[in-house]
């Protein structure tokens, strides 16, 4: 037996039609994402640090397992062997990283996700609503413009999400959706982000090289930092700023996976997914929460 594409019946495996909705089974139709996501996926993309400024800001294990979950099923139910190799990804990325990554922590990171924590749907008509309304419910309870702490959580959110839609090399037209949703219930204006990221909290150099990449300026030695925080437009779109980054890493993913799928000089392929890995790398080391330090 196999499920309908459109309203997930079971049917017959030979059935070219649902009995029930009369939707035709076309083979193409039934990939909906991207690649299976891997441990691979994610280890380019994340770095420690990140998954450490979650737990400076107090995340609940239980929450922060079922946004990541969730999200990724926004667009297809994830599978328990993907669930399996996030897992893999994590043990290395927080328990056995490479010296750049050297944690200063005595006792092993402990960051599980559940099979658990998928929300179960039937229809897949009806998922994206589901699944975006669980998951904007979350992100409310962080929407407090009032607290520095809520702020740095929130932008954390955002970013883990924008990042974790790169991992099949597809932004979805599910995922979009939620960030257009995103935008319209949890509006960042230009005031916001600069209260956020004058804040004598943060690290000025890491400030400027984020501006810079965002906005497309230029850095030169000697820079002004006011001079830059000036040049940002009146006009400014944080989740613009946002799905513009998601749409480089995800091209930039896809020819990676592409490239790891495909026949040649294994030499000259390693070469040209270690230059892709180099620019994605270089993207990421721009965000917040990615730069290399211990937690």
């Amino acid at each position: 037996m196999k499920n309908c594409i459109s309203c997930s019946q079971a049917i017959n495996d030979e059935s070219v039609f649902c009995p029930l909705c009369g939707t035709p089974q076309q083979p193409e139709a039934v990939q909906k994402a991207g690649n299976p996501i891997t441990a691979g996926a994610f280890l380019r993309i994340f770095r420690p640090s990140f998954f450490g400024s979650f737990e400076r800001m107090k995340v609940k294990a239980d929450v922060r397992d079922k946004l990541i979950v969730n999200f990724l099923c926004l667009s297809h139910d994830i599978t328990d062997d993907e669930i399996t190799e996030l897992n893999m990804a994590f043990d290395i990325l927080l328990n056995q990283p490479q010296a750049e990554y050297s944690l200063s922590r005595e006792s092993k990171a402990n960051y599980t996700l559940t099979t658990e924590s998928k929300i179960i749907i039937e229809n897949e008509k009806f998922r994206y609503n589901f699944v975006s309304d669980f998951l904007l419910d979350i992100i409310k309870k962080w929407a407090n413009y009032e607290s520095y702490d809520s702020m740095e959580t929130f932008f954390g959110v955002i970013w883990l999400l924008a990042l974790l839609s790169v991992l099949d090399g597809q932004y979805s037209e599910e995922k979009a959706l939620l960030f257009s949703r995103m935008k319209n219930l949890f509006p960042i204006s230009r005031k916001n982000f600069l209260t956020y990221f004058k804040n004598p909290r943060m690290y000025l150099d890491s400030v400027i090289s984020l501006y810079a990449a965002l906005f497309g300026i230029s850095l030169e030695s000697n820079n002004d930092p006011n001079t830059l925080v000036n040049n940002i437009p009146e006009d400014f779109d944080f989740y613009a700023c946002v799905e513009d980054t998601i749409q480089k890493l995800c091209v930039l993913e896809t020819n990676i996976q592409q490239l790891e799928q495909s026949e040649g000089r294994y030499a000259d392929i390693k070469a040209e997914i270690e230059q892709l890995a180099a620019e994605e790398r270089k993207l990421t080391e721009l965000l917040p929460g990615f730069t290399y330090q211990k937690f």
